[in-house]
């Protein structure tokens, strides 16, 4: 019985997963959703007691197996039996990625206040002594606040050639460090930025922490991967916080950057971000584009607060999108990935009644603000999308925050949602004074 709740536990953790970048899904849908029924595979499998907990002991401890499978016989075994103790030295002998993965997924997430403190703990005492294991890391990062048991350790790992554990002191920098630390901080930014060789994964993390600190020249660096002719995940990044994080001048070269080149996914994607009424003009231009326009429409409602409920606006699914015919078998890829795309999942608009209904309203919006929800952006404002907004767009939300409220207020978008919960209520006073109309590059 064990081994079929082992399975649906991990075929919820791969629903769980999904769910969280899904436009359909909130918060409150999530919890009650892939999350209980998760929570409910993982209480039965704990009940199974020491022979149970010994079995998942040993599926965590086996490199053959796959990420979401790793994860939930992790989570079992810190819910009950050997717990963390046991658990954290297969970590070291993981043997394979996917092991690896599955591990760090179910360190981050933890099982529940008492567990994560235990977890914290455990994690501390182990890195004391050998601090450069990055799985253990992003772990601690996942769990600590800023006075985290490596403090005193955080410039060396800032330092290593290990392009692993710099990732992971990047989450551990976050909040609350001293001068020297971001003196440090600073220095690896600039040679990750500038250096070639290093992947695009640490590029992203040491920007994004120089952004919480406002370290000098990371703005400098947003504009220089946001004026990339190449596409590369870097300018798509930088287009969403040049967007997020700018001011006035940033958002027209970003309007005036989409008025004369051919617009794409991330360009679309950054403009919803920019609350300007600009954007949503721009936006419009795209709602004839198949490809384009559940995407341009997305940016619209981020913007506008405009209803994806609203039938008016919006064309039935198209039987087309839901073709259930198989390809033959020489040309069906059996590796690829069956897990629909959070884009796949927009609803297609009806360009002739957006553009209608935009006629009617523009006059509604300011050109001086910036909107989110069909409300002026403000700090309040962000907490309210984080809780009642699509979990699609979320993780970026959570980033504006985080770096207006100087990494004060933060929220893991992929924690369990009691623990979001408990992170957006610690937000409310850090958020209550944050300008988010004034540029922050």
């Amino acid at each position: 019985m064990h081994e079929r709740h082992l399975d649906e536990a991990a075929f919820c953790f791969e629903l769980r997963d999904a769910a969280l970048e899904a436009p359909h899904y909130t918060l409150a849908e999530i919890e009650v959703g892939p999350e209980r029924r998760l929570f409910n595979h993982l209480e039965a499998l704990r009940r199974g007691g020491p022979l149970v907990a010994q079995h998942l002991l040993e599926l965590a401890s086996d490199p053959n197996h796959e990420i979401e499978q790793v994860a939930v016989a992790a989570l079992g075994v810190m819910a009950a039996g050997p717990g963390v103790q046991s658990l954290l030295p297969r970590v070291r002998e993981a043997g394979s990625a996917d092991q690896r993965k599955g591990l760090a997924h179910a360190l981050a997430l933890g099982v529940d206040a008492t567990m994560n403190s235990a977890l914290v703990a455990e994690l501390s005492r182990l890195l004391e002594h050998e601090p450069a294991q990055p799985t253990l890391l992003r772990a601690l990062a996942s769990h600590s606040g800023p006075n985290h048991a490596l403090v005193g350790q955080l410039g060396d790992l800032l330092s290593s050639p290990n392009p692993e554990v710099v990732w992971a002191a990047t989450q551990l920098a976050r909040r609350g460090v001293s001068p020297t630390i971001l003196a440090t901080l600073a220095a690896v930014t600039q040679i990750v930025q500038q250096a070639t060789e290093h992947p695009n994964d640490l590029r992203r993390a040491t920007l994004e922490c120089a952004l919480i600190h406002s370290l000098p020249g990371a703005g400098d660096w947003v504009r220089h991967w946001a004026q990339q002719i190449e596409a590369t995940a870097m300018r798509d990044h930088a287009l969403t916080w040049l967007a997020q994080l700018g001011g006035p001048s940033e958002h027209t070269w970003l309007v005036w950057h989409a008025n004369n080149t051919e617009p794409s996914r991330a360009l679309l994607w950054a403009l919803g971000f920019s609350g300007r009424v600009e954007a949503v003009d721009r936006c419009l231009d795209c709602l004839d584009d198949p490809a384009l326009a559940p995407l341009a429409a997305e940016a619209i409602c981020a913007i506008t607060g405009l209803s994806t409920e609203d039938e008016r606006y919006w064309l039935p699914p198209s039987d087309a999108a839901h073709d259930d015919g198989l390809p033959a078998l020489e040309h069906d890829d059996l590796e690829a990935d069956l897990v629909p795309d959070s884009e796949d999942a927009l609803p297609r608009p009806d360009p002739a009644a957006l553009r209608d209904w935009w006629a009617r309203t523009r006059t509604q919006f300011s050109p001086e603000l910036r909107y989110l929800a069909g409300r002026p952006l403000d700090g309040p404002g962000l907490l309210a999308a984080l809780e009642h907004g699509s979990a699609r767009r979320r993780s970026a939300l959570a980033f504006e925050l985080e770096v207006r409220s100087h990494g004060r207020a933060f929220v893991d978008t992929r924690a369990w949602c009691w623990a979001q919960r408990a992170s957006l209520a610690a937000a409310t006073a850090h958020a209550a004074g944050i300008d988010a109309q004034k540029g922050r590059l």
